[in-house]
């Protein structure tokens, strides 16, 4: 089991680098952010760790589910409420605190943190008033932490189902 999860995790990498590199050198200077290489590979930086904190995401879900069906059914209501509370819609200083804690564990919140942190570096902005609790570089090491946190949880889940149905 130890030998797949590692092989498995091994082969996505250059999947996990590349494509977001593809994908950013079009959509980067297409969109017309910064124009400063440091923010660039900035933002490629938090893309690659968005893209990886989903790949976690989604190998922890399929892991933990038994067929293909379960999984599409819990993906949405797990996925839209890490939408919802990121701070991309509503402010996250406003959402009230019995729900509020789903923003802790959802890596958009971080992501987009670090995009807007990195895009705002050289310009006057209010950024304050987004209400974000986290630093660029807390948020670079959330998503680093949340993408350990969740293929460590697949594991877990991969070894449990495992003995389960043995």
């Amino acid at each position: 089991m130890l030998p797949y999860f590692l092989s498995r995790n091994v082969i996505e990498i250059p999947y996990l680098i590349i494509m977001p590199f593809i994908l950013n050198t079009i959509l980067y200077f297409f969109i017309g952010l910064s124009q400063t290489a440091e923010q660039y590979f900035f933002f490629y930086f938090i893309t690659f760790l968005v893209n990886l904190c989903g790949s976690s995401l989604g190998l922890l879900i399929g892991s933990m589910m038994q067929d293909v069906k379960s999984v599409s059914a819990v993906v949405p209501i797990l996925l839209i409420p890490f939408v919802l509370f990121s701070g991309l819609f509503k402010n996250t200083g406003n959402i009230s605190m019995w729900l509020g804690w789903i923003q802790y564990i959802s890596p958009l919140k971080y992501g987009y943190l670090a995009m807007i942190t990195n895009e705002t570096k050289y310009k006057d902005s209010n950024i304050a008033d987004l209400n974000f609790d986290v630093s660029f570089w807390g948020a670079i090491g959330l998503l680093i932490a949340l993408s350990m946190g969740y293929r460590l949880l697949s594991l877990f889940f991969l070894w449990f189902l495992r003995t389960k149905i043995e």
